[in-house]
């Protein structure tokens, strides 16, 4: 696959990423503002990542009949950018419960989707570097989003930082539509 292709991954991950970043490390904090406990909370995030792990493992186990990932990666980022508009609308803990699991499946279909489709751009006497930029990439722009996430909430509420979590992810789906224009090999 093309350098093009792997710059374009990059790109869409890194502002799902962002987006992710503003609102997710403070999950607890949005939760007990909705009247749930500490116990509660930690049960819901118990079932995200529950339900996460087996969309993973299921994804895993049909990867072979799966032929088109750019399709599930594109649809896992639209997905994801949905979530957000979904919390905004979460007033209880009744309505936080499908909130999760529909973030939890498209983060399920995301992870091993995008790496998939990765895995295939980079080349092989490449690979540390081409992951380092995975990896090391993710933490500088989850730390900045963390910390702009601080601030929009400061200013903006959960509200300000779910609105630009949407932005930003919808904008990384957009830029994964880059990944059907770009079919060199």
């Amino acid at each position: 696959m093309s350098k093009k292709i792997n710059i374009t991954l990059l790109a869409s991950d890194y502002l799902n990423i962002l987006g992710y970043s503003l609102f997710f490390p403070f999950f607890a904090l949005f939760a007990v503002s909705i009247g749930a406990t500490p116990q509660t909370t930690g049960f819901i995030w118990a079932l995200n990542t529950v339900i996460t792990g087996i969309v993973v493992l299921s994804y895993g186990a049909l990867s072979l009949k799966i032929k088109h990932e750019r399709v599930v990666v594109l649809v896992s980022l639209v997905m994801l950018s949905i979530t957000s508009l979904i919390f905004m609308q979460v007033k209880d803990i009744n309505q936080l419960l499908p909130a999760i699991v529909f973030n939890a499946v498209a983060s399920g279909l995301y992870a091993p989707s995008w790496k998939s489709v990765y895995t295939q751009s980079i080349k092989k006497n490449d690979s540390a570097r081409e992951w380092s930029w995975f990896d090391g990439g993710n933490a500088l722009v989850a730390s900045g989003g963390a910390a702009l996430g601080g601030v929009l909430i400061g200013i903006y509420g959960f509200r300000g930082a779910l609105i630009t979590m949407f932005a930003l992810q919808a904008l990384g789906a957009l830029t994964a539509t880059r990944l059907f224009v770009s079919r060199s090999k």
